[in-house]
């Protein structure tokens, strides 16, 4: 399958969260939706390679959980098609629908420098992070580490960093905000 890589590739970032958890006993994958239904959660407004909840428990004993859409990028793609997936993913929140940050996974630093320079000219509602997966393999780390640059800013950050501010700042909204096992799970019950 011609996209098959891809596939792969979007799978690759779960399983090294859940990889990541496994020796990080405060982590949690919490759950993930794969490419066809995360896509339905967004009424197929935006088209996420998948959908996830990462969750850290902090020393003082809090839960913090960041909610996200992963666009897994292969750098086949123009960064102007990668820019034009935003509105998408605000008018599906705009509908009801999750309302998330967007994560792109991209393959080199190259790319993640001309994305940022296109974002900068872009006004987006959506908030967006970006790591890629050149810098994380040479740095020794996974998805979970601080490897997320938001457009505008200079320091890289955990993923749970991306987690919304805990005072009431926009986070996520829609069901998976309230209880993920409740609408994310299949029709034997099984949580996603």
């Amino acid at each position: 399958s011609p996209r098959l890589g891809h596939l792969l590739g979007a799978n690759e970032f779960f399983v090294a969260l859940a990889q990541h958890a496994r020796h990080d006993r405060a982590t949690a994958l919490r759950w993930w939706l794969n490419e066809t239904r995360a896509t339905a959660a967004c009424a197929g407004l935006a088209r996420p390679d998948g959908l996830g909840v990462w969750a850290h428990h902090q020393r003082d004993g809090e839960l913090r959980e960041v909610a996200f859409f992963v666009e897994h990028d292969e750098g086949t793609e123009p960064i102007a098609r990668l820019v034009a997936k935003l509105p998408g993913y605000a008018e599906a929140a705009l509908s009801d629908g999750p309302d998330h940050r967007v994560l792109f996974w991209l393959p080199s630093t190259a790319r993640e420098t001309h994305l940022h320079a296109a974002l900068a000219r872009h006004q987006s509602q959506v908030p967006v992070a970006t790591a890629t997966r050149q810098h994380t393999a040479a740095a020794g780390l996974d998805p979970a580490g601080p490897v997320w640059l938001i457009p505008g800013r200079t320091t890289r950050r955990h993923l749970i960093d991306l987690a919304p501010d805990q005072r009431g700042a926009s986070g996520p909204t829609g069901p998976a905000a309230r209880d993920p096992d409740a609408d994310w799970s299949d029709p034997d019950g099984r949580a996603a």
